[in-house]
Formats: C-alpha cells, sequence, structure tokens
C-alpha cells in the first residue's frame, strides 16, 4: 500500500516533495487508509457493552438541587400531586451524594414525573380552552 506522499498528494504538513514523518513506519494494516496528514488520533473506544456517553461516576455526577426548585414551582403553579411527587424524588437524590447512579436515577424519576404533570397541565388547559370558545360560540 502506498503512502499519500508517494502517490503525489500535496504534503499538509511540510513543502512540496518534503516526507512527512510516520510514527508507524509506513506500515499498515490490510484494508487501512493512511491517516490524513500524518495524524492517527489515539482514542480508545470503549468496551463492550460500555456507553460511549459515560455512566454518572464521581466526575459525572449529577446535581440535585435544580429539580429540587423546579419540583417545588411545579407544586406551586401547575400540578402539585406530579410536584411533590418530584420533591421526594429530588428529596432522595440528595440524600445520595456517595451513590452517583442511584442519584441519576432518582433526578431521572423526578423530571420524568415532572414531564407528565406538565402534560397533565397542558390537556386540561386545552379541554378548558375548547370547552370556554365552544360556549361562547354556541351562545352567540
Amino acid at each position: 500500500m502506498q503512502h499519500a506522499s508517494q502517490l503525489g498528494h500535496p504534503n499538509p504538513a511540510g513543502k512540496a516533495g518534503q516526507a512527512m514523518h510516520d510514527p508507524y513506519g509506513g506500515q499498515r494494516f490490510p484494508g487501512q487508509q493512511p491517516p490524513y496528514g500524518g495524524y492517527t488520533p489515539h482514542h480508545q473506544s470503549p468496551g463492550p457493552g460500555a456507553s460511549p456517553y459515560g455512566a454518572a461516576g464521581p466526575d459525572n455526577q449529577v446535581n440535585a438541587t435544580p429539580t429540587l426548585v423546579l419540583g417545588i414551582l411545579m407544586s406551586l403553579c401547575c400540578n402539585q400531586i406530579c410536584g411533590i411527587i418530584a420533591i421526594v424524588f429530588a428529596a432522595l437524590a440528595m440524600g445520595k451524594p456517595d451513590q452517583p447512579t442511584e442519584q441519576a436515577r432518582f433526578v431521572r424519576y423526578a423530571n420524568i414525573s415532572m414531564l407528565i404533570g406538565i402534560g397533565m397541565w397542558v390537556v386540561i388547559l386545552v379541554v378548558y380552552l375548547l370547552l370556554v370558545f365552544l360556549t361562547v360560540g354556541l351562545s352567540s
């Protein structure tokens, strides 16, 4: 297999005709493309079954305080039942600072309960507005 400099392609790192440094000495595996500009990323992919985004860990802790504040606002403004459920889950998450996976799970539960509450609020609002417009339309 020929290197890019041997194929007559321009050398982006140096002058024309000047060879680029290849840390692998031009050695390639079958079917492997030569690296562009001589750069090969040193990224290791996660092992089998591992998430490429990473799990919640000590560096990846979830902050439950915003979820608690939103749960309180929801219980005051929108849906008291789902807001209280979100507050309970956020408080449970705040009580587990040394277990980031449990903390992330409880924050996720709180967020789901708030989304359900907002969805219920939107449905109730739409039904109310339809009933108001139908009543006004029938009375005229």
